[in-house]
């Protein structure tokens, strides 16, 4: 009885949910800038079109790279980069021949 009514039991599936949500919805709108029908959006004015991969950080000392502002631009860069190479496989894994879109959002 405990476990039908123990709501630990449902915090792993429900982050699980959350995450899978949200992934969707950031490559929905990443997608819709690569097509030029920019949407806007408070929360994801960080997302770039243009490609990430390769771009260094520019602190030289302990103190630039602690500042609040380059924290933000090393997560907003990650996110980008981890955003453009998921778009991009998942992208080539949709326009493979037989494989079913589910189970090409599944494999990427």
């Amino acid at each position: 009885m405990m476990n039908n009514l123990d709501v630990n039991q449902t915090w792993e599936g429900d982050n699980n949910v959350l995450l899978q949500q949200t992934g969707k919805y950031l490559l929905d709108v990443f997608k819709m800038k690569m097509k030029g029908k920019i949407k806007k959006t408070v929360t994801c004015e960080w997302i770039k079109i243009e490609p990430v991969e390769g771009h260094r950080c520019n602190a030289d000392t302990e103190e630039t790279f602690l500042h609040p502002i380059n924290l933000i631009e090393i997560f907003e860069y990650r996110a980008n980069l981890l955003l453009q190479r998921t778009g991009w496989e998942l992208s080539g894994k949709l326009q493979e021949k037989g494989v079913h879109p589910i189970d090409a959002w599944n494999h990427t």
